[in-house]
C-alpha cells in the first residue's frame, strides 16, 4: 500500500479514536415528584449538540462529551441543567412550576397525564423540590433564602437573614427558627431528605412571632412518617 495512503489512513485512525475517547454515552431517567416517570422530556447536550427526548418510561440515551452540560426541558416544569462529569447513568427530578397555567402545560405537553399529575398535586407536593440532593439543612435555607448567612457560634450554628449579620449590637439578632410549629435553636439533626418545605419570613411576614421574630423566621416543615 502506498505510504503516502498510508499515513493518512493512520492519522485517520487517530483522530477517529481520540475524538470517540472524548464522548460518553449518558443514559438517564427523567421525573417528576420524585418517582413519577416523565414523558417527551427535550435534553440538550450544549457540547455535543444532541438532542434527544425521553420515553414513556422516562427513559433517555444521549451521547455528551466530557464535562458536557444536560438541559432538560418540558413544558409546565422548571428547566433544569446538569454538569456531566464521570457519572453516566442519571435520575433527574423536575419541578412542576408554580405559574398559572402550568397543570394545564404538563398535559397537553404529553409529559404526564391528567390523573396522574393531579394524583401528585394533591399527594405528593412534598415531593416538587430537589432538597434530597443538598448536603445538609443549611443549603436548604440558603437556596430558599440567598442572603442567608450560616454562622457557627461556639458550637451553635446561627442563621442571618438581614444585613446586620452577626457583628451586630442588637442582641438576637439571628432569625427565629421553627420546626413543625416547635421553635428551636439547633436544627443541624435534620436529614435533608425529610425536608417538606422551608418558608424564610421577613419583615411583615413575621408578625405573628411577635418581637421573637423580628430578625426574621425560618419554618421547617417535615414530612410526616
Amino acid at each position: 500500500m502506498n505510504f503516502k495512503i498510508l499515513s493518512i489512513l493512520l492519522i485517520g485512525f487517530i483522530f477517529s479514536t481520540q475524538l470517540h475517547s472524548q464522548t460518553t454515552t449518558v443514559k438517564g431517567r427523567v421525573v417528576a415528584f420524585k418517582g413519577f416517570a416523565l414523558n417527551d422530556v427535550l435534553i440538550k447536550a450544549s457540547k455535543s449538540k444532541q438532542e434527544v427526548r425521553s420515553d414513556s418510561t422516562g427513559n433517555f440515551t444521549i451521547e455528551c462529551k466530557k464535562k458536557d452540560n444536560l438541559k432538560f426541558r418540558a413544558d409546565g416544569f422548571i428547566t433544569q441543567s446538569l454538569r456531566v462529569k464521570d457519572v453516566t447513568n442519571i435520575e433527574v427530578n423536575l419541578l412542576l412550576a408554580t405559574y398559572s397555567g402550568a397543570f394545564d402545560k404538563v398535559v397537553e405537553g404529553g409529559h404526564m397525564t391528567a390523573v396522574t399529575l393531579q394524583h401528585c398535586v394533591d399527594n405528593f407536593m412534598s415531593d416538587n423540590n430537589n432538597y434530597h440532593q443538598m448536603k445538609d439543612i443549611y443549603q436548604i435555607i440558603q437556596f430558599e433564602y440567598s442572603g442567608a448567612k450560616v454562622v457557627d457560634n461556639d458550637g451553635l450554628t446561627l442563621i442571618y437573614l438581614n444585613s446586620r449579620g452577626p457583628n451586630s449590637l442588637e442582641a438576637g439578632s439571628e432569625a427565629l427558627m421553627v420546626v413543625d410549629g416547635i421553635v428551636t435553636n439547633n436544627i443541624a439533626g435534620i436529614d435533608p431528605s425529610q425536608v417538606a418545605r422551608v418558608n424564610v419570613l421577613v419583615g411583615t411576614e413575621t408578625s405573628e412571632y411577635g418581637t421573637r421574630g423580628g430578625a426574621g423566621v425560618i419554618e421547617i416543615f417535615l414530612k410526616t412518617k
